[in-house]
């Protein structure tokens, strides 16, 4: 490296007398910032630097003043910056320009230099003060673009400083947490967590800065915020620390668990819910073994039975509650059990039909009439012939039993779009008195029924039909009787 410790360059007259001190002390009441301060002789000499050059460059306090603030500068740079000192000093105004420092880890880093002279008014003080400030950091470029990430980021970025008030918040934590930015910069960051946490957050960042003791910073876990609202919600917090200097910050990475949380909730609800229809269709397939027995057992007592009427009518009350029994559980196990669908294209009207010949022991001596939408073209889906046609038997079986002769149950269709999708609209109403609020409400719900023998599970069984289908099932909007709307992707 090139010796300037005996430069030539030119001195201009002795300027007015100053007090170094108080320069020196000046600058250094500033606090910390992100930016390297110095103060230099006539010549160039360094006399002060803060305490972010040390930290950036390495370089000892004593090492950097005179020339040793040199041994950071690139060579190639020597003599350009050195020309720069000759002409500010020669004609005592500031100047600028990009020096390339080189960092604690032999990495060099661009800063914009400015000189500027100083008229000292007493004393021995230096002539110059020099700010250098990092040209990426400066850059307005790299600034917009920063705030762009920022405000695009879908997480909350929140940034706090060693007191923990809140410096800056983006967007996103505006809309996380309900405040606007205006409102919560200046604030405690307690003020976006719910209690304990909110008490403890003080001694935590205390406990922290004094043993360096990390409970979250560059960890991460789960915890808890508040809204604005009071209320309170799952969050994933990952902190870390940026050095600055002398002051330290803190950049909270906030994550809203709320969906994730709830998916979580349904996982395991429909896990358990898995297990118990396990159970129950067990439960009822042993059972039914345990009702055939007995309605062997009933048969051959009807069949001694010749002279005691009373005894027949008894027994045939036994039939006829193990018969709504074993009912009751042939719809518990199909409720309870998966739905495997075996899919095929199929013409709607066909389903419907086979649904309807399935009620006829339902009809007999009955005044009905089903009408249907024309034919010509035919409605085709891809769907489970079997489990669709229990899923109209249950509508017909319903119509049958709420409405009185002459009975008119109407199928209508259309085409229309599911999730932007091509799908089929079915639409069975009849005339009968219709559904009362309560009802409408509760109708797909297991185990609700209005009918005196109903098992209240043929409803909730359509749901899981339809849904297994990827299609919806809701009550429909007829002026008069019952109206129910499926709608499936073709």
């Amino acid at each position: 490296m090139t010796d300037h410790r005996s430069s030539d360059v030119p001195r201009p007259p002795t300027p007015r007398p100053a007090s170094a001190a108080a320069v020196v002390d000046a600058l250094a009441s500033v606090g910390p910032l992100p930016v390297f301060l110095s103060t230099h002789g006539q010549d160039g000499r360094a006399e002060w630097f803060n305490p972010q050059w040390r930290r950036f460059t390495g370089q000892a306090d004593a090492a950097a003043l005179g020339w040793g603030w040199l041994d950071a500068v690139g060579d190639e740079q020597h003599d350009h910056l050195l020309a720069q000192w000759r002409q500010g000093i020669v004609g005592g105004v500031a100047f600028d320009m990009v020096v390339a420092y080189r960092r604690h880890d032999g990495e060099y880093r661009e800063y914009h230099l400015r000189a500027t002279p100083l008229n000292c008014q007493q004393g021995p003080a230096p002539s110059w003060v020099c700010v250098h400030v990092d040209a990426a950091a400066n850059s307005p470029s790299l600034a917009a673009h920063t705030k762009a990430i920022l405000d695009s980021a879908v997480d909350a970025i929140v940034t706090i400083d060693q007191r923990g008030i809140v410096r800056s918040i983006n967007p996103a934590g505006e809309r996380m947490f309900g405040y606007a930015a205006e409102e919560i910069v200046g604030q405690k960051v307690n003020v976006l967590m719910p209690e304990p946490y909110a008490s403890e957050h003080d001694g935590y960042m205390q406990r922290y800065l004094t043993t360096g003791d990390a409970r979250i910073i560059g960890i991460g876990r789960e915890s808890e915020g508040k809204r604005r609202d009071g209320t309170r919600f799952p969050i994933d917090l990952a902190v870390s620390e940026v050095d600055l200097g002398e002051e330290r910050m803190f950049t909270g990475i906030v994550r809203d668990l709320t969906e994730r949380k709830e998916a979580e909730r349904q996982i395991k609800q429909a896990e358990r819910l898995s297990t118990i229809g396990q159970m129950i269709s067990t439960l009822a397939h042993e059972s039914r073994n345990y009702l055939q027995r007995i309605h062997i057992a009933l048969e051959s007592a009807q069949l001694r039975v010749t002279e005691d009427n009373t005894l027949g009518d008894i027994l045939g009350d036994i039939e006829r509650a193990t018969d709504a029994l074993n009912a009751l559980l042939d719809d518990v196990r199909n409720y309870a059990a998966p739905i495997h669908l075996a899919k095929r294209e199929c013409d709607l009207s066909t389903v419907w039909r086979e649904a309807w010949h399935m009620v006829s022991p339902l009809r007999t001596s009955r005044l009905c009439e089903l009408h249907e939408p024309p034919s010509d073209p035919p409605l085709i889906a891809r769907i489970d012939h079997f489990r669709m046609s229990q899923v109209f038997r249950n509508f017909f079986e319903n119509s049958l039993a709420a409405c009185p002769d002459p009975v008119d149950i109407t199928v209508k269709a259309q085409t229309t779009i599911l999730n932007a999708k091509p799908a089929i609209e079915l639409t069975v109403q009849d005339n009968g008195p219709g559904l009362e609020p309560e009802q409408r409400m509760r109708v797909f719900e297991p185990f609700y029924t209005t009918k005196a023998r109903g098992t209240g599970l043929g409803m909730a069984i359509a749901v899981r039909v339809i849904e297994a289908h990827g299609g919806k099932i809701k009550v429909g909007d007829a002026p008069r009787g019952a109206s129910f709307v499926i709608t499936l992707p073709q």
